[in-house]
């Protein structure tokens, strides 16, 4: 957990959907191989 808290940890952040477009994110994760994580944003 200190590690987080120093900011020593990052992630890389490939797509950003808004919640009305989750099917597209599950898409995306199912049929391609995205660089980084695939959010969902209110």
């Amino acid at each position: 957990m200190a590690i987080a808290a120093w900011g020593a940890l990052t992630a890389r952040i490939g797509e950003t959907f808004p919640l009305d477009r989750t099917a597209d994110a599950l898409w995306l994760s199912m049929t391609e191989h995205p660089v980084g994580k695939i959010l969902l944003r209110p």
